[in-house]
C-alpha cells in the first residue's frame, strides 16, 4: 500500500505480501472487485484478501507497518464492518533504524545501501 493519507478518505487499490521462503503475492482492486467499473472505490474485497493472506503469518515485516500499514488496514476493515486485524508480533525496519541506530537518512532505499555497502548482492537472481 503506498499513500500519505488516512484510511477513513482513501482506500487501498493494490497490496504485495512477500513470504519469507515464496514469490511475492500481489492484491489488485481491479482484479478483486467484480463492480471494478462502476465501484473503484469499494476496497472490501482486497482488503479481506490481504487481510486473510497476512493472517496465516506469525510474524509481519513491514517498513513504517507500525506507523502506517497496520492502522491503515485496521481503519478499513472498520470501515467495511469486517472483523479487526489479528494482533501478530511486527517487525518494523523504520522502527528499528530510530531506536536502535543513528541514522540520518530514512528511506529504505538509503537503508538498504548502508546494511548492504560492502557486500556484493545480486537481487536479480533472487526475484525468480
Amino acid at each position: 500500500m503506498t499513500l500519505t493519507a488516512t484510511a477513513a478518505f482513501f482506500f487501498i487499490l493494490c497490496g504485495v505480501i512477500k513470504p519469507a521462503n515464496g514469490r511475492p503475492k500481489v492484491f489488485r482492486a481491479d482484479r478483486l472487485n467484480p463492480h471494478w467499473s462502476t465501484q473503484r472505490s469499494n476496497d472490501s474485497a482486497v482488503t479481506a484478501a490481504i487481510v486473510a493472506e497476512l493472517s496465516q503469518y506469525d510474524i509481519w515485516v513491514a517498513h513504517n507497518g507500525q506507523r502506517f500499514d497496520v492502522p491503515f488496514l485496521r481503519t478499513r476493515l472498520l470501515a467495511h464492518g469486517m472483523e479487526p486485524l489479528p494482533t501478530k508480533k511486527l517487525i518494523d525496519p523504520v522502527l528499528l533504524a530510530r531506536n536502535k541506530l543513528r541514522m540520518s537518512f530514512k528511506t529504505l532505499d538509503t537503508k538498504n545501501d548502508c546494511f548492504f555497502a560492502f557486500t556484493e548482492v545480486d537481487f536479480e537472481s533472487h526475484n525468480q
